[in-house]
């Protein structure tokens, strides 16, 4: 045990003037290069934690994203261009007036930047007054972002007072034609389709004495239904689940 004490102490060594002076033991540099390696560990360490939650937070924000774009899908934007109902054309042959017929021009325009849609049946219901009388089909079809699609079709109408609407268009007057679209289209995000997104519309359209839908300007189609809140509600889990993402990996 002496001998291993007396190692441990500093080596006496004489200077050039015959002085003695110590040596110091080699094992003080050692714990040196100790400490510095265990701090460069941790230095290391550090890094990569935070490289990792960097990655994951990213991830997160994209998951976020997609998530966002899957709920928040504004609908077309949907029009009536045209209505022509040629019984209530005054300047017609009198027999006309008895023609149950309804020429429409239906425009529906995709103005998302970054989706395209998938519609399956679009359906076209007419009204006068409160009462339903025609509808139309429209078949499915596909439809590219930033792009248009007209449909010009006739409908055969049931059960119009026909009398009635007559007299509302007389003497400069108009009669009140209501259409209601109901769709489920779907939305391409990226490589694949959201799930269907239900879409009900209505237009109220007044027709004059020619027959014609009074103005020149198009009847836009506002939501009978709005998901507003839904959306809404979608927004703030979002938020809530961005803020502890990054809660857990900044602490």
């Amino acid at each position: 045990m002496a001998e291993a004490s007396d190692q441990s102490k500093p080596l006496p060594v004489e200077n050039d003037d015959g002085n003695p002076s110590t040596v110091e033991s080699e094992t003080q540099p050692m714990d040196v290069v100790i400490e510095t390696t265990s701090s460069s560990s941790d230095t290391s360490l550090l890094t990569t934690i935070a490289l990792i939650g960097a990655a994951l937070t990213t991830l997160g924000a994209f998951a976020a994203f997609l998530i966002q774009q899957s709920f928040h899908l504004p609908g077309p934007h949907c029009s009536i261009q045209q209505l022509y109902v040629p019984a209530l054309d005054t300047s017609a042959p009198p027999q006309n007036t008895t023609n149950p017929f309804l020429f429409f021009v239906l425009d529906l325009e995709n103005n998302l930047q970054i989706r395209s849609i998938s519609y399956g049946a679009v359906t076209l219901t007419f009204y006068y007054g409160r009462k339903a009388v025609g509808s139309y089909v429209v078949p499915g079809f596909y439809q590219g972002r930033n792009r248009a699609a007209r449909r010009r079709d006739v409908v055969e109408t049931r059960g119009v007072p026909w009398e009635d609407a007559a007299r509302a268009v007389a003497g400069g007057g108009t009669a009140g034609f209501r259409v209601e679209l109901a769709a489920r289209p779907r939305f391409k995000i990226l490589l694949w389709y959201s799930k269907e997104k239900k879409v009900r519309v209505v237009a109220e359209v007044a027709v004059d004495g020619s027959g014609l839908k009074a103005g020149r300007d198009d009847v836009v189609m506002h939501r009978v239904e709005d998901s507003g809140a839904m959306e809404s509600g979608v927004r703030v889990m979002l938020l809530f689940f961005y803020v502890l993402l990054l809660h857990c990996f900044i602490h």
